[in-house]
């Protein structure tokens, strides 16, 4: 028989996995908006620019 889980962890679990969920569409409506009101190579280069800092700092 599995071990018994703590419902507590079980929610924070889907809770975790909802919010990262949410912000990846959150991230597709501001990339889709920039491309409507920007030059798709204005996009592009923000993108790149905020991917090199994560790369940095994350």
């Amino acid at each position: 028989m599995a071990e018994p889980r703590n419902i507590e962890e079980l929610a924070q679990k889907q809770i975790e996995l909802f919010l990262a969920e949410e912000s990846c569409q959150f991230l597709d409506a501001a990339i889709r908006l920039m491309a409507h009101t920007m030059p798709l190579s204005a996009v592009a280069r923000r993108l790149r620019d905020e991917a090199e800092l994560l790369e940095e700092y994350g």
